[in-house]
């Protein structure tokens, strides 16, 4: 397999900016990047995605999600990372077990699904239960933050945060908004019903053994 494969990992063309030097101390600069876009292993963050707020808007009983990454500047042991309450100007709280956190897991993909071409390279595929982790050095490390809020929240503005705490390096906290909007969007009577895109059966089959139990599995399946 692996002579007749070829490893193509993506080819960064950005730089290190000169603001990620100021998070030395910390080990690891976090950045935040537009969801629709893909971070790579290897991805360097950008200067306007650095000391960025998680930014996200939703209707009323909606769930949204928004995205994060860490960029290791030294090897990471025992990453924690969990959301603290927010709370908007009048005192009204979304509490933290409203927002959800998930790290994203690589896998090995074709670059050329046809197979006319073997070459292959990590890219973003799975979300994954937080946990602690090991982030090595110069392999970034991407989080999905998805946020659920009740029908009965009151709009406006929240803030809160977002901490980051390795085991051996010191903590940050990066900033989480969330804007409610005073109104709900429209539902249908199907909107539980589950969709598939790439074959998730056949997905599940050819990746399940690797990443999850067989109780696991069977849960994914129900």
């Amino acid at each position: 397999f692996m002579k007749k494969c070829r490893f193509c990992p993506f080819v960064e063309t950005h730089t290190l900016p000169e603001a990620a030097s100021n998070y030395q101390p910390t080990g690891f600069v976090p950045f935040v990047r537009n969801v629709l876009e893909a971070v790579y292993p290897n991805s360097v963050p950008r200067p306007e995605e650095i000391g960025t707020n998680i930014c996200m808007a939703l209707a009323l009983g909606q769930r949204e999600l928004g995205t994060f990454a860490i960029h290791p500047l030294a090897d990471l042991k025992g990453v924690v990372v969990e959301a603290g309450d927010l709370k908007n100007e009048r005192g009204d709280i979304i509490s933290r077990d409203k927002i959800e956190i998930q790290w994203v897991r690589y896998l090995e993909q074709p670059l050329d699904y046809s197979r006319r071409s073997l070459d292959y390279r990590p890219v973003p595929m799975l979300l994954m239960k937080n946990k602690p982790l090991d982030i090595p050095k110069d392999f970034n490390r991407q989080y999905v933050v998805i946020a659920k809020v009740p029908e009965d929240t009151r709009p406006g503005k929240y803030q809160g945060v977002i901490a980051i705490r390795p085991s051996n390096k010191p903590a940050v906290q990066m900033r989480l908004e969330l804007t409610v909007y005073p109104f709900a969007l429209e539902t249908y009577a199907d909107d539980d019903e589950r969709i598939w895109i790439y074959y998730g059966g056949d997905f599940l089959r050819g990746y399940g053994g690797q990443i999850l139990s067989e109780a696991e599995y069977w849960q994914w399946v129900d």
